[in-house]
């Protein structure tokens, strides 16, 4: 549905093209025709920017949808973004920036106070507590509380000359006591709050943990009649609007203190950045939309956090678990390898059985059922039954490209009835990210058919379809390529340990000279030899025969000169040890890692590398080679030449199976099948 609503799209693209372009020649031909304002007015003149949406719907199943893109030819959504750009940033100071800056330059230094209070007179002064020094230059401090507990929740009172407006910010969560309100997701009724502030809260539901909160920081408002003298009579702001703004929490305080002070207040508005999606119930959501303004983010988790949607994750959780035909063994491994998200379909197909398949005579699947029949019962008679949303009008920036590129549209409540678990859920309800998207965000211009595809990666709108691209993703200890590289590995570390050995010892090559009336023994290595004692332990050696190896390896001497082939042997050993290690983190990284074949070529190259300089360490036997062709010399090689050959034929080896995986990686991709589309029905290898 989606991509014959892209195509649609793009034919009507190409056909306004295509009429504007006649339309101008036209006009260039006849230049003496002015066209009417009724020729100018048409649908295709009037037609919105359009977005496809995958919204969920109760009953578990999903339509497509179409959204309206925010315009910059459009005065309502350019100054809903102007606006929401300018008041965010308040959203991101009151975190860290404002208290630090109130307590240093406004409270001299006092921690142990959490509240600045002025004094009712001295409101009204202009030039006086700007916040100059966290780039709020137009913003003029009256009132802050930075007092946080359970029910107690920091917020502060400005005035903006430069939007002509007096600001109430509210803090979104940064503690332990703001966890514990964020938990609290239970509906709560406004009808005992409506009475007492005067609006109709009757059958109305709200967060019960940020409706304590509003009720708190209405009460401290209140208590300290800020806003009674910033809107007296005397009072030189009594004509600015009250905005309200939050980040997160902040942002459901917010929305809940605004329609308490709106009886007060008509002209209120509130800004809620990224707010929970559990803030008000259907209706009261519905009848927000003319003072609250909601900003989501892409796959932000806190907007789609309520207890109905935990509810339905659970249902999906245990539904795809009774769709499982293979063993569980066999699925955790499977699952384990990387894959791009266009293969979902196929893998799951190979895993899943169809919905219509599932085995309804199995004792789990009856347990299923008990343990859904009881909950439905008593989320039916509890106060859970009452489903929250996202309050007021809803502004959902998507980046389409993944590249920070955000198109804005305004989006339904129940477009975020389902968890978005993706690897950016978090980072995208980042507050001061946020300012900067807001800041530099692009609206679509006139007559433009912006087209943008949101959580559907099979689509795509060219005339001809992508190549299959092989996207490489990072699982740990997933083996995409089995149990190879796991081998490979255990040979190049046990290589690499023995090629470091030949180095610490002392037994490369081993002459025997005989003289006088006995023989001598002397060992050599790349980088010590073998001192030599005497049998005797009464005083020096008297003859030959009682000279004896000490089996004690020391550094040669620093004046000694090795020569030429035992200065090239070190170096080789040195550059065969750091790229084998090299070569072994790259046999790591294949673990959890799909390489490209280029890749397994340049691995293969490298460790045949290894091999050739682990063979030229050979190179230290060239010195003693005329030595022992003398008479009464015998020479044979040690211990450690035994190493190193066995090192060049461990890293040959690892070489070989490298060559292999180069060889299959070209067949190896992340899926078998490659997942054909047309017209979103056809689905082929």
């Amino acid at each position: 549905a989606i991509k014959k609503m892209a195509k649609r799209s793009k034919f009507l693209s190409r056909q306004v093209e295509r009429d504007e372009n006649q339309h101008e020649l036209t006009r260039r031909q006849s230049t003496q025709h002015t066209p009417s304002d009724s020729e100018n007015s048409g649908p295709r003149a009037r037609r919105r920017s359009s977005i496809p949406v995958v919204e969920m719907q109760c009953n578990a199943s999903y339509e497509v949808c179409e959204r309206e893109i925010l315009e910059g030819s459009n005065p309502v959504d350019q100054t809903v973004i102007t606006d929401a750009a300018h008041f965010v940033k308040y959203a991101s100071c009151i975190y860290f920036e404002l208290p630090s800056y109130v307590i240093d330059e406004f409270m001299e230094g006092e921690k142990d106070h959490s509240d600045f209070k002025r004094d009712l007179d001295s409101l009204y002064s202009r030039d006086a507590f700007r916040l100059t020094g966290i780039g709020l230059e137009h913003a003029i401090l009256c009132h802050a509380n930075f007092v946080n507990g359970i029910v107690a929740t920091p917020y502060a009172i400005m005035i903006d000359e430069e939007m002509k407006k007096i600001v109430i910010v509210v803090r979104g969560t940064r503690s332990l006591e703001d966890l514990v309100v964020d938990l609290q997701f239970v509906p709560e009724s406004l009808e005992k709050v409506g009475m007492v502030c005067g609006f109709q809260g009757e059958n109305s539901y709200s967060h019960k943990g940020f409706l304590a909160r509003s009720k708190w920081m209405y009460n401290d408002i209140k208590k300290s009649r800020v806003l009674k003298t910033l809107y007296s009579e005397q009072s030189p702001f009594k004509d600015y609007d009250l905005i309200l703004c939050g980040h997160s929490l902040g942002a459901g305080c917010a929305s809940i203190l605004s329609l308490i002070l709106r009886p007060s207040f008509p002209s209120v508005r509130c800004f809620a950045y990224e707010p929970p999606g559990c803030i008000f119930d259907d209706e009261l959501s519905e009848e927000c939309a003319g003072f609250i303004t909601s900003f989501v983010r892409h796959d932000d988790l806190v907007p789609r956090l309520s207890y109905h949607n935990f509810e339905t994750l659970r249902d999906e959780f245990f539904n795809a678990f009774a769709r499982i035909k293979v063993p569980k063994i066999k699925l955790y491994f499977h699952l384990k390898v990387p894959y791009s998200e266009r293969y979902v379909a196929v893998r799951n197909a190979k895993v899943l059985r169809p919905q219509e398949d599932i085995p309804r005579d199995t004792k789990f699947n009856e347990q299923l059922e008990m343990f859904r029949a009881e909950r439905a019962k008593k989320n039916e008679s509890s106060i859970n039954k009452i489903q929250l949303f996202i309050p007021g009008n809803i502004i959902h920036l998507v980046d389409t490209s993944g590249k920070g590129n955000y198109i804005p549209y305004w989006a339904n409540k129940k477009d975020f009835n389902q968890l978005e678990l993706s690897k950016r859920m978090y980072s995208d309800h980042d507050i001061h990210s946020l300012v900067e998207i807001l800041g530099h965000i692009r609206l679509g211009g006139e007559n433009s058919l912006s087209l943008a595809f949101h959580n559907a990666p099979l689509i795509h709108v060219d005339d001809e379809d992508d190549s299959v691209a092989d996207v490489r993703l990072f699982a740990c200890c997933s083996n995409p390529y089995g149990a190879m590289p796991i081998i490979l590995w255990v040979l190049g570390l046990v290589a690499s340990s023995v090629s470091a050995d030949t180095g610490l010892k002392c037994d490369f090559v081993r002459v025997s000279h005989s003289a006088w009336n006995g023989t001598i023994s002397l060992t050599y290595g790349l980088f010590m030899f073998e001192l030599l004692d005497c049998d005797t332990k009464t005083g020096p050696c008297q003859n030959v025969a009682e000279i004896i190896n000490a089996t004690e390896c020391v550094p040669y001497p620093p004046k000694w000169n090795p020569g030429q082939y035992v200065q090239a042997s070190r170096v080789f050993h040195t550059l065969a040890g750091i790229f084998g290690w090299l070569a072994m983190f790259m046999l790591l990284i294949s673990m959890c890692f799909i390489f490209k074949q280029r890749t397994w070529w340049i691995v293969t190259a490298l460790l045949l590398v290894v091999t050739f300089f682990q063979g030229l360490v050979f190179l230290a036997h060239q010195p003693v080679k005329e030595y022992c062709s003398e008479p009464d010399v015998t020479c044979r090689i040690g211990t450690d030449t035994t190493e190193v050959i066995i090192a060049c034929c461990l890293w040959f080896l690892v070489a070989i199976g490298t060559g292999y995986l180069a060889k299959v990686g070209k067949k190896h991709e992340l899926m078998s099948e490659v997942v054909d589309v047309d017209e979103g029905d056809t689905m082929g290898k």
